[in-house]
């Protein structure tokens, strides 16, 4: 098995002395036994099945759509031929006294039931308003929240990009289907032009009918989908600064990123036991700080089995080390993840507080970061924004500028990076925010090249930066 994975990883360098040095490392770096790590989950996708195929299978979550009257249960049809001999004909009575058509309805109704058990947590059951299912009529009201889903009916021109793509995803979709190839290689480029169009990239145009077609959709300029009322983050900021066209293919185009980012789990989970540690009137205790840190894990976020162990040993080492340090520097905490919202000309600005504490002389406001790399506080646009909210919510017991923010790195022996924000520092990183609308707004999407691309889940897919790689 490992020769085999070992040369379907590396084709380019499959020899016998690359095999044995890859064995050596396994075996001789830090001591770690030659074992692959075990997957958490083995997959990330959605599974697509009938009810047949998954028999036996467990899911934590389960659509079971089409359940309408002739679909769900079938339309009984009496067969021109014999299925099986008449009861007198059997050597055995049977207490079966169902009709042909009966019988059929209990054989939906069975594979129905193996189709609603299949879930362990949330089961979505999908029907019209109207020639609903039987199966769904029998059900238990009192177990059922019925919500209804809205339709866009709306098949006017595409006004947006994305409106465009979309459509042409769905024609491509529907020619694949149909197995129409030179059809779905021709919607194929027409999607790749618009994205070239989008992003501002030079093309000469031919005289293709898919051209032609695509053309005629383009008489009027097309816009993205950017609200008038802009609502944006300190996440979603500095990732424009990084990139802008990351920030439109996550915030704009709604194009999702991998699930599966250990880090974010980690800091995540740190974030919540930290809110709950610091609970008015709750006891502060390293047993219980520990104790938050099992009750809050989860395994999904994690890749392998290993990899979670490593970070379950970090969160213990980090949480030690932060009640060690409380217990030196005790804090009198007033709020824990503290949600707003205010508005700086057509802008909405949203965000959460990790911690405000009263101090001696005013409040303090903490953020804490999990990341390895300390940065200072003085440059940080979550603490600016912090501050800016608070400065002008002067009727908060904690309003006004606060006496000092501080990023909290749980990583290092001095933790806190503490900086008082002015107002004319407040000011300058005020018009920074109007600039990242203003280029927002004015599509001004153009990717940044640089090493925040090595972790990034659009290089291999949209980038046009990393096309010609």
């Amino acid at each position: 098995k490992r020769s085999t994975d070992f040369i379907t990883r590396h084709k380019s360098n499959d020899t016998l002395k690359a095999f044995s040095n890859y064995m050596n490392v396994l075996q001789e770096s830090n001591g770690i036994q030659t074992t692959y790590p075990t997957e958490n989950h083995v997959s990330q996708t959605v599974l697509v099945s009938t009810i047949h195929g998954v028999k036996g299978g467990e899911f934590p979550i389960v659509f079971i759509p089409f359940n309408r009257s002739a679909s769900f249960p079938l339309n009984f049809k009496k067969s021109d031929l014999l299925e099986r001999p008449p009861e007198e004909w059997l050597s055995y009575s049977t207490e079966n006294k169902l009709s042909p058509k009966e019988q059929h309805v209990e054989e939906e109704r069975r594979l129905f039931y193996v189709g609603l058990t299949r879930t362990k947590e949330l089961l979505y059951l999908l029907s019209p308003t109207k020639a609903t299912s039987l199966f769904i009529k029998e059900l238990n009201k009192d177990l059922l929240k019925v919500s209804t889903m809205e339709i866009n009916t709306n098949t006017g021109e595409p006004k947006t990009y994305s409106a465009l793509r979309n459509n042409y995803e769905k024609r491509l979709a529907n020619a694949l289907n149909q197995n129409q190839f030179s059809i779905a290689n021709a919607l194929l480029q027409a999607i790749e032009r618009i994205n070239r169009i989008e992003n501002g990239l030079l093309f000469d145009w031919g005289k293709s009918d898919w051209e032609i077609e695509l053309k005629s959709y383009l008489k009027e300029p097309l816009q993205l989908d950017i609200p008038e009322k802009l609502n944006l983050s300190a996440s979603s900021i500095e990732t424009y600064e990084q990139c802008p066209l990351k920030y439109r293919l996550s915030n704009i185009d709604k194009i999702p990123q991998v699930s599966s980012k250990p880090q974010l789990t980690f800091g995540n989970i740190i974030h919540r036991v930290l809110e709950q540690f610091h609970q008015p009137n709750s006891e502060q205790t390293q047993e219980r700080i520990l104790k938050l840190l099992d009750n809050n894990w989860e395994s999904l976020g994690f890749d392998y089995e290993t990899q979670e162990a490593d970070f379950k040993r970090q969160g213990v080492e980090l949480l030690t080390k932060y009640y060690d340090y409380l217990t030196k520097n005790p804090v009198n905490v007033i709020e824990r993840e503290f949600q707003f919202s205010f508005a700086i000309e057509d802008i909405i600005i949203n965000g959460k507080i990790d911690r405000i504490d009263k101090g001696e002389i005013g409040y303090n406001v903490i953020d804490y970061k999990t990341s390895k790399k300390a940065t200072k506080a003085n440059k940080n646009i979550q603490l600016a924004i912090y501050s800016m909210y608070l400065q002008q919510e002067q009727q908060l017991e904690f309003g006004g500028l606060p006496e000092s923010t501080a990023l909290y790195f749980l990583r290092e022996e001095e933790p806190l990076r503490t900086h008082k924000f002015t107002s004319a520092e407040l000011i300058e990183m005020q018009k920074n925010i109007l600039e990242v609308s203003n280029n927002i707004r004015n599509q001004k999407f153009t990717p940044c090249k640089g090493f925040h691309c090595d972790w990034c889940d659009y290089k291999s897919l949209l980038c046009p930066e990393w096309e010609e790689k």
